[in-house]
């Protein structure tokens, strides 16, 4: 099933990340949340999706006050990939992270307040 707020594909009943019971089938076109994490894995898996000629978007969500000053070690990146890829982009995230068994994944947890979701993507679906 496929949340339209939150992006979130799920075999619940219920999106995990907003807990709306107002979910449908995913459809082609639907961008769907693959994982949420920090810029340096961030940037491991953004080449990971690229090796595999896996589409996908990625958007930043920036720390504001003493984060902002701090620059890109404290950005967050929230990786998209249309619904046809999601099986796979999936399955390679799961390789990396079995792999690097010791990091932890950060998908479908909650925006902290304090960070802002920028609107523009910052790769282009390929």
């Amino acid at each position: 099933m496929y949340c339209e707020k939150c992006h979130v594909i799920t075999e619940n009943v219920f999106c995990p990340d907003c807990g709306s019971k107002h979910l449908r089938q995913p459809e082609i076109s639907d961008q769907c949340l693959l994982t949420v994490m920090d810029s340096m894995f961030g940037e491991v898996l953004a080449d990971i999706l690229r090796e595999h000629k896996v589409p996908f978007e990625r958007k930043t969500a920036r720390k504001v006050g003493l984060g902002a000053l701090m620059g890109s070690l404290f950005e967050r990146y929230y990786f998209y990939v249309p619904y046809p890829h999601f099986e796979e982009a999936s399955d390679l995230l799961t390789a990396f992270f079995e792999n690097n068994g010791n990091i932890e994944i950060l998908g479908f947890e909650e925006v902290n307040e304090a960070e802002h979701i920028s609107t523009e993507p910052e790769d282009e679906i390929e």
